[in-house]
């Protein structure tokens, strides 16, 4: 399996009828869906990955982990987080957009784009696959 084969991107559009609710077209919601199938890549391509989209933060984070099967589930979310903000807000460079952690532990974005402070992400991964929803 090919790196670009483990990855897969969704665009999602919530519409509704017309007559229905106070939303312009412009405010309905649109979510990207992206999961990534950690079976078909190397640990060379998840090096890769990591290396172009993850901020420094998230670097430093995932180093602090003592536990290697923390370390792999903790990048596994934060890749899929970054194939769907990448899909999803193409004019953003993911390096620079920072997924923490907020107060109850769900991911949050910041970085300096406008942006990010009206998306949210949601995360969720195995031992083989990880999913996150933008």
């Amino acid at each position: 399996m090919t790196v670009s084969d483990a990855i897969g991107i969704h665009q999602l559009t919530m519409t509704r009828p017309d007559d229905d609710g106070s939303f312009d077209p412009a405010d309905l919601l649109r979510a990207t869906l992206a999961w990534v199938d950690l079976t078909g890549q190397d640990a060379g391509a998840q090096e890769d990955v990591m290396r172009r989209y993850f901020h420094p933060a998230e670097h430093h984070r995932r180093q602090s982990f003592e536990f290697s099967a923390r370390r792999d589930s903790y990048s596994a979310g934060r890749q899929a987080a970054k194939h769907a903000l990448r899909a999803h807000c193409p004019q953003i460079d993911p390096q620079k957009v920072l997924i923490g952690s907020g107060v109850f532990g769900q991911p949050v974005m910041t970085g300096p784009y406008a942006v990010c402070g009206d998306l949210g992400v949601s995360i969720s991964h195995s031992s083989d696959f990880a999913v996150a929803l933008v």
